[in-house]
């Protein structure tokens, strides 16, 4: 390792940390959180970075919160019921929602499915797909098995991949299937379609909550408070078509697929898509943004035009996934290279499972399938029955 290129990486990273002395009018210990906040802050959604990025990011619209509108959301994440919610909440709540309605509604004239993704400056709701007790997952989930369980037989061995290893290369391809099938429904389950189902959303998320709290950190300060709901049109992201770039010093370091996973049509296709990322960030980001933003990390997204685009930046820091690449033991290569990039290929194939609660759910989906089958099957012999005595009873009447 190269120490002074190293420790230049670093001293250019620190540089871009807010300085304590900005927060002498608070108690000394709030100012470290307030640093980190800020700092965070540099990589958030602004006018100025939807500016900056002009159509290499995906079309946003910002819809500012209020202090009030901020402090409603975060009530209503603790008090879900609807329970001790005073005047000046509803207020603000049917204020955000007479703003969200309008920009929801724009977005998703401009989405082909006519829906709209919603998140905050920062994070969004995933948190609330992945809950068993989500209707529009198991909708989207059941609607998606019912295609590769047509027969008797599929539906004998999607029991058997979810109940047991898989022992054979058909096993093995169904259960991958399976639960790509699963992370599509949770991604499908993100849309929305007005302000009501967006109010939803954010204040039952976790993730959301989380922001919001620290957006509020300091309350008597409500002039600090800059938080916004983020909109977009709806898009198809193509399976596996999702990408983490780092980049230090002005330069990409390390770059690769989201997620850990294989994906055959990636793989296949992997030195195009590094090139296209490539002249994505290299020419179309870091000029834009690498004056203030010299160390960030960038999210990509292939869209189903084969378009990329920029999905969102973080800041270049541990709380930041590394995704293909781990903080511990890639930290050097992240800070300085050499520019390196991971796509997972055939031989790290590896079969996920659907969490315990997940399978648990989708073998009671197949038992009330199959009860219900048979249900109709048996109503259907009776039916056949009753019908050839009575076809019977008549002939003998008539002889």
């Amino acid at each position: 390792m190269d120490t002074t290129e190293y420790q230049e990486a670093r001293k250019v990273l620190m540089s871009m940390m807010p300085s304590p002395d900005k927060y002498s009018f608070v108690s000394n210990d709030l100012v470290s959180g307030l640093v980190k906040r800020d700092f965070k802050w540099l990589f958030a959604f602004s006018p100025e970075l939807i500016e900056e990025l002009g159509d290499a990011l995906l079309p946003t619209t910002l819809v500012p919160l209020t202090f009030a509108e901020g402090m409603a959301l975060k009530f209503c994440h603790t008090e879900i019921d609807g329970s001790g919610i005073t005047t000046e909440h509803r207020k603000a709540m049917e204020s955000l929602s007479k703003k969200l309605e309008k920009e929801i509604s724009n977005a998703s004239a401009r989405s082909q499915y006519n829906r709209a993704f919603i998140k905050l400056s920062f994070m969004s709701p995933k948190d609330i797909a992945i809950r068993l007790s989500n209707p529009v997952v198991q909708q989207n989930f059941r609607t998606r098995i019912e295609k590769f369980t047509q027969t008797p037989e599929s539906k004998v061995l999607l029991r058997r991949v979810i109940t047991s290893p898989p022992t054979n290369q058909q096993e093995r391809e169904l259960s991958i299937l399976l639960y790509r099938t699963w992370l599509d429904s949770l991604y499908a389950s993100l849309s929305v379609t007005n302000a009501k189902e967006a109010i939803s959303s954010l204040c039952r998320s976790s993730r959301c909550f989380e922001e919001l709290n620290e957006a509020l950190m300091i309350p008597q300060h409500p002039e600090l408070f800059r938080t916004c709901v983020v909109v977009r049109p709806w898009i198809t992201i193509r399976a596996g078509f999702e990408f983490r770039v780092f980049v230090s010093r002005g330069k990409i370091t390390c770059a690769g697929q989201y997620e850990p996973v294989y994906y055959p049509e990636v793989w296949e296709k992997r030195d195009w898509v590094r090139e296209k990322i490539k002249e994505l960030v290299e020419e179309r980001v870091i000029p834009k943004v690498g004056h203030r933003l010299p160390s960030l990390v960038v999210d990509v997204v292939m869209d189903e035009r084969e378009t990329f685009f920029v999905c969102e930046i973080n800041p270049f820091a541990t709380s930041t996934s590394g995704s293909m690449f781990k903080w511990d033991t890639d930290k050097v290569a992240m800070m300085i290279g050499p520019e390196t990039w991971r796509f997972p290929g055939p031989e790290e194939e590896k079969v996920q499972e659907l969490p315990n609660e997940w399978k648990k759910w989708v073998l009671e989906e197949l038992e009330e399938e199959g009860i219900s089958a048979t249900r109709a099957v048996v109503i259907l012999t009776l039916v056949v029955a009753i019908g050839a005595a009575y076809y019977y009873m008549t002939s003998e009447k008539k002889q």
